[in-house]
């Protein structure tokens, strides 16, 4: 985009021009479709004009800023087609401007690397500034959770912002864990709007409760807002605080229309939000999280029931919309173990969990941050640097299911032993060579998230071990593939001469139990390491 901007300044366009050529640009977003046509229908009336029908292999919409494509059948070159469409939409955004650099944009849209890009522009004597921006769908790191604003704001069109998908509330973490997702649009008008986000491989709904935006490492917004109210029997003082109070309240009365996990959501960020440990020496913070507490209590015993039940068609329709997508999504990002019980000890609040957890994000080490500019979450940085992205709390949930794993595969050369079993211990094999990986890789999501997801396909125990650079667990992995087996195919699928039910031995199955078990004991070590 910044390559787009940089040729098109080329033309003597004025700023406001730029910035809402730019802005129609960013929003954009296409969709194929099987059959495209235009219709004239009657301004005054709205009825449709016989005969007006008309075929379109490409429609803008500028209104939701979406542009319709249909994919002709047997187009031979599909890259140089779609390239024409997409060069096409970019001169109706940029109202024929972008048609005086034809030759440099059409080049621009075929680059695949960074220095094609510049390429292109040094053609122009333009240059721009290298801009990191973080991958879609990969986790925030933790350090920085802290940038992460808890208000609920609306959110820009193209901004990337964090998405909530593990909570310490009710998932089994300890932490909060986000991926980093862009906004498309906003798709309504109620307190807690649905979005269409895009996670890198698909657009889809989300809510505003579980989006962060983040904020400047020097933005201490609300901390100096407090400040400005030194005066606490003042008239200003009382005033500011009667608006938030008004503000709150009607939050979480909105939010009681949800579900419990999700009015647990709204209101653990309101209460982080105005945390006394975010705002020392300012008493408007514990009035405010002592006002939050105090409406939740008044909604458990039955108060602002009027307001409770008057709900909108507009939030009905909505609210229903985001619980029937909700269950069709969730299985679509890795979200951990789903546990109906809490990651903490169940109370009736969440009180001493969230001064424990603010707390801890307090006086939690922080990096040194010297030359990271945020842009949207991400940071500025030379291509040749390379921060490490620790998950810890994923990493647990891997480490989780590698003990399920390796009972399931107790349980089964128990019964395989008690019942004198004579083929079928390929399966045996085959959980212990999957506790095995798990395990592995619960460490390397511990290490670095972006290096597991590299290694996502990787189903070498040796290859993995490598990665983590434990000499240990290197050569028990290496005595699995010698004394049960290479490849983890030969555990489940037949070929010529060999079955796999047919081909190992108990000795095989016992062996892969031991290693299995010695690996999980050496990644507990490093757990508490």
């Amino acid at each position: 985009m910044d390559a787009l901007f940089a040729i098109l300044s080329q033309s003597k366009i004025s700023g406001s021009e730029k910035e809402n050529y730019r802005a129609k640009l960013e929003r954009l977003h296409f969709e194929q479709v099987s059959n495209l046509e235009t219709i004239l229908v009657f301004k005054s009336n709205g009825v449709e004009i016989q005969g007006s029908s008309k075929p379109k292999e490409i429609f803008y919409d500028p209104d939701d800023s979406i542009v319709f494509i249909k994919i002709k059948q047997g187009t031979r070159s599909l890259f140089r087609y779609v390239r024409d469409l997409a060069f096409d939409v970019i001169v109706k955004c940029t109202s024929d401007v972008a048609n005086r650099y034809k030759t440099e944009i059409i080049r621009l849209l075929e680059s695949e690397t960074v220095d094609e890009i510049n390429e292109v522009l040094s053609s122009l004597k333009v240059s721009v500034e290298p801009k990191w921006e973080p991958e879609l769908g990969s986790y925030v790191p933790e350090d920085l959770h802290e940038y992460l604003e808890n208000s609920i704001q609306d959110l820009r069109p193209s901004e990337i912002v964090a998405l909530e998908i593990l909570n310490p509330a009710f998932d089994a973490v300890e932490d909060y864990v986000y991926i980093y997702v862009k906004v498309i649009k906003k798709t309504d008008t109620n307190m807690f709007p649905m979005y269409e986000i895009y996670d890198g491989l698909q657009i889809r709904p989300e809510i505003a409760f579980k989006l962060y935006r983040f904020v400047p490492a020097d933005n201490g917004t609300s901390s100096q807002r407090l400040e400005r109210y030194t005066d606490f029997g003042g008239e200003v003082y009382q005033t500011r605080k009667g608006v938030i109070f008004n503000e709150i309240k009607r939050t979480l009365i909105e939010a009681w229309k949800y579900d419990e996990r999700d009015f647990r959501r709204v209101k653990n960020r309101l209460l982080l939000n105005w945390h006394p440990d975010r705002h020392p020496n300012n008493p408007l913070a514990t009035e405010i999280t002592q006002y939050i507490l105090e409406i939740w209590r008044r909604l458990k015993n039955g108060e602002f029931k009027e307001q409770v039940q008057n709900c909108s068609e507009s939030f009905t329709r909505q609210r229903n919309f985001y619980y029937r997508h909700r269950q069709k999504w969730k299985g679509d990002v890795f979200y951990g173990e789903r546990n109906p019980t809490h990651a903490q000890p169940r109370r009736e609040d969440d009180d001493d969990w969230l001064d424990g957890y603010a707390n801890r994000r307090r006086h939690r080490r922080r990096r040194n941050y010297s030359g990271w500019a945020f842009y949207g979450g991400g940071r500025r940085t030379s291509s040749a640097e390379y921060q490490p992205n620790p998950q810890p709390q994923v990493g647990k949930l891997w480490l989780k299911q590698a003990k399920y794993n390796m009972r399931a595969a107790r349980m089964e050369m128990d019964q395989s032993v008690s019942s004198d079993w004579d083929s079928g211990r390929n399966w045996i094999c085959y959980k212990c060579h999957l506790t095995i990986e798990t395990s592995l890789k619960s460490l390397l999501y511990r290490q670095d998230a972006q290096k597991a997801y590299e290694n996502r396909n990787n189903h070498d125990l040796v290859s993995l071990s490598h990665c983590l650079s434990i000499q240990e667990m290197t050569e028990a992995c290496r005595r699995f593939r010698s004394e049960v087996c290479d490849n983890r195919d030969l555990m489940t699928y037949p070929s010529v001469g060999h079955i796999p039910g047919e081909a190992f031995t108990s000795e095989q199955a016992e062996g892969a139990c031991c290693i299995a078990t010695e690996i999980i004991d050496l990644c507990d070590e490093q757990w508490g390491s």
